[in-house]
């Protein structure tokens, strides 16, 4: 199982679901012209929001990966969005609070797999 999440500016995303649903959809064309493995091309609460999850969750790729950890996950960040999946659910009270303190907010989805 994995829980995906994807932490955005809150001013960068439409408030109503089939607008947000159509920015989603575009985000994740991936067409930003830079590595989606690095935060440093995120905003900078962004940046922030991933340097806190990252002391106890590391990313597994990237310029900071941290594959021999069991609680690492994938990274993807885009210039208004950060993309993590994690094996483990144990993060998302903390993940959700960190967003919130932040200014941005959160999507997420479990996977069975």
């Amino acid at each position: 199982m994995s829980y995906d999440m994807m932490v955005f500016e809150a001013s960068a995303a439409p408030r109503e679901a089939a607008a947000f649903i159509a920015w989603f959809e575009k985000q994740t064309q991936w067409n930003e012209r830079h590595e989606y493995d690095d935060p440093a091309v995120s905003s900078s609460s962004l940046q922030a929001w991933f340097a806190e999850m990252a002391r106890e969750f590391p990313p597994m790729n990237g310029p900071l990966s941290n594959d021999d950890d069991d609680r690492a996950g994938l990274l993807t960040a885009g210039s208004s969005y950060s993309w993590r999946s994690f094996h483990c659910v144990c993060f998302s009270n903390q993940a959700m609070k960190a967003a919130a303190s932040r200014g941005a907010a959160l999507a997420s989805n479990t996977i069975m797999s």
